[in-house]
């Protein structure tokens, strides 16, 4: 019987810190310099950018688009799943590596 885990524990270590610090890169520092310019002038200011008719717009704005755009995902997805999984056609080798890729009308980008 093998063992589950073949590396030493300087690579596992070493992956897990290298994962690590990219994650307070990436995610992190981005959130919180965005945290931090927001709340510059103090919390009063802030409430008072957020309440604004053109922010309150862009949320809703962001909302719907969201809405809609996230069960289109979902349906045309599972389609492109299915005839993927379910039938044999020459496009086939082409179109499944591409399913994956993430889709340009996400909620995130269109919104």
């Amino acid at each position: 019987m093998t063992p589950a885990i073949t590396e030493t524990r300087l690579i596992r270590w070493s992956l897990t810190a290298t994962a690590i610090l990219f994650l307070v890169m990436f995610v992190v520092m981005p959130l919180l310099s965005v945290f931090v310019e927001a709340l510059r002038q103090g919390f009063g200011a802030y409430l008072e950018g957020v309440l604004e008719p053109d922010a309150i717009a862009a949320v809703k704005l962001t909302l719907l688009v969201a809405a809609i755009s996230v069960p289109l995902n979902l349906l045309f997805g599972l389609m492109a799943a299915w005839a993927i999984a379910k039938f044999d056609f020459p496009a086939r080798a082409c179109s499944s590596p591409w399913s994956t890729f993430p889709s340009p009308s996400l909620p995130s980008s269109a919104g």
